[in-house]
């Protein structure tokens, strides 16, 4: 019991782990996973440093410099699933709608498939083209 209270009292006000953590954790099980398969040395390396990275930033007590990395991160993570789920969206729709840049404004337009030839008129600049749809 007396070594357990002074675990507990060594870790507390420590950061703890965080979205970034998991990601660095998982990154570098999957890295030395990848060089167990591909015989990969540097792979290894990879693995270990974000393991090692994940435990230190979780044993850290500089809280504000360890919430600055995890807001980058949460931002970077949100660009790439946007994208993810933009295109996601545009295949499943494909059978049903053309996607058009306006000329001028380079703005993207959603138009129903199979209306022949109409008149687009952009909703951000008012410009108007006609294309086959």
């Amino acid at each position: 019991m007396n070594f357990l209270m002074k675990a507990m009292r060594w870790m507390s006000g420590r950061y703890g782990t965080d979205d970034f953590s998991r990601f660095l954790m998982i990154a570098g099980l999957a890295a030395s996973v990848l060089t167990m398969v591909f015989r990969i040395p540097l792979l290894s390396i990879m693995g270990l440093f974000f393991v090692t990275y994940a435990v230190m930033r979780g044993l850290s007590r500089d809280h504000s410099r360890r919430l600055k990395e995890n807001q980058w991160f949460q931002k970077k993570k949100y660009k790439v699933t946007q994208t993810y789920y933009r295109w996601k969206n545009k295949l499943q729709q494909r059978k049903v709608y053309r996607y058009y840049k306006c000329p001028s404004c380079k703005q993207k337009l959603r138009v129903p498939k199979g209306k022949k030839k109409i008149k687009i008129t952009c909703p951000n600049c008012s410009a108007q083209f006609v294309k086959q749809t």
